[in-house]
């Protein structure tokens, strides 16, 4: 058994709702149940929307396969009436669910359909934020950094960018 993070996210309609259900039907359809974080509120990433998103983490242990997993949390995302989180042209676009594998344990998978541990994680608070209310130790198999020093890293250049802007 391995634990598995994921990242949820919600940026239309009842955004709580949205977040409830995915972690009720992952937890029923996996037999299992998820740990989950507090709501991390933030605004779109890679894209301009009004809609701020509501994130959250989940973690449960399992040994299922990463791909049948994906399935599983796509037919979840499908259920909940999500469309494609990608416009015709290949940009991101608002969606009423969202679900990511962020982790496996320590396994690093990349497949035309699935790349584990999530290619961007250490970049999106939104992710980081949640999981660091659940695991901050867990250490990235590639990188060798812990959640705790992925976001102290971003927070860092973050604060480095804030203090090199100049008021006009």
């Amino acid at each position: 058994m391995r634990t598995i993070g994921l990242n949820l996210g919600s940026n239309l309609g009842d955004r709580r709702e949205m977040l409830s259900f995915a972690v009720e039907r992952i937890g029923t359809l996996l037999g299992c149940r998820l740990r989950v974080s507090q709501i991390y509120e933030s605004e779109p990433w890679g894209y301009q929307s009004d809609n701020p998103f509501y994130n959250i983490a989940a973690e449960f242990e399992s040994d299922i396969a990463l791909e049948r997993l994906l399935d599983l949390l796509q037919q979840v995302e499908r259920e909940a009436g999500s469309l494609s989180h990608r416009t015709a042209d290949g940009s991101y676009a608002d969606r009423s669910l969202d679900i990511d594998i962020i982790y496996a344990g320590s396994e690093v998978v990349a497949t035309e359909r699935l790349t584990v541990p999530h290619p961007r994680m250490d970049r999106r608070l939104f992710v980081l934020k949640p999981l660091q209310q659940l695991s901050p130790r867990w250490r990235h198999p590639v990188s060798g950094l812990t959640v705790d020093e992925m976001v102290a890293a971003l927070e860092s250049e973050a604060d480095s960018e804030r203090k090199g802007a100049v008021d006009c």
